[in-house]
């Protein structure tokens, strides 16, 4: 049988074929139970608060973040920030490995950030972060403006490094 999804795994992020070894060729068709799960919780709870109400909140917290992090030497922040968006941030501070300020956010400052290529290989090559990925911050309805401004504070303090 034809698979019906193709292309890279997470280990080998930049293949354009499903990798023929186990246990990479069993990922793309193997179904994210957890995420679908969390993605049903994650639905209700949205409806139970409203969905005017969590745009709102993403928007507060990027008035915070966006500003902020643009106005740091040395970091690049990735994306259109003309409009709404998702509380989603990719950025790179210098040519700083992603892998090695994600750790650095999390060893010195608790904060779990995704590094590397988010398993979106052509964005990073369209961006020029093929090499270095990217550190990305994901913000919730349960991030709050101190939560936001801790994150700039480390950043700072990395990108003065």
């Amino acid at each position: 049988m034809t698979p019906y999804i193709t292309g890279g795994d997470g280990v080998h992020s930049f293949e354009r074929e499903q990798p023929s070894a186990v246990p990479g060729v069993f990922e793309a068709g193997t179904a994210n139970v957890a995420g679908i799960a969390g993605l049903d919780a994650g639905i209700k709870q949205l409806l139970d608060g409203g969905v005017a109400a969590a745009a709102a909140h993403q928007e507060a917290l990027a008035r915070i973040f966006v500003p902020a992090v643009q106005a740091i030497p040395g970091i690049r922040l990735y994306g259109d920030f003309s409009g709404p968006r998702v509380g989603v941030y990719s950025l790179n501070i210098g040519d700083a490995e992603s892998a090695v300020v994600s750790d650095i956010l999390w060893q010195t400052y608790q904060m779990a950030t995704r590094p590397a290529y988010h398993c979106a290989p052509l964005i990073h090559q369209a961006l020029g972060t093929a090499v270095q990925g990217a550190v990305r911050f994901s913000f919730s309805q349960f991030t709050t403006a101190d939560d936001v401004r801790a994150a700039v504070r480390a950043l700072r303090a990395i990108a003065a490094m």
